[in-house]
């Protein structure tokens, strides 16, 4: 899970500073998906939800 902070550093890092994906991915050690989807989408806070509950395995 990638919090607001994170986001917003994105952001700031892309827009105001100028740098590149692959400058920004270096830097905070982030996927270059997971920069482009955070600058593409309007939201400030992902998650990963899953659909079904995975069971523990037992012996």
């Amino acid at each position: 899970m990638k919090g607001v902070d994170t986001t917003a550093r994105i952001r700031r890092e892309f827009s105001i500073r100028g740098k590149t994906i692959n400058e920004i991915v270096r830097a905070l050690h982030v996927s270059r998906n997971t920069v482009r989807k955070m600058l593409r989408s309007g939201a400030t806070l992902f998650e990963c939800q899953r659909k079904v509950q995975l069971q523990p395995k037992i012996g």
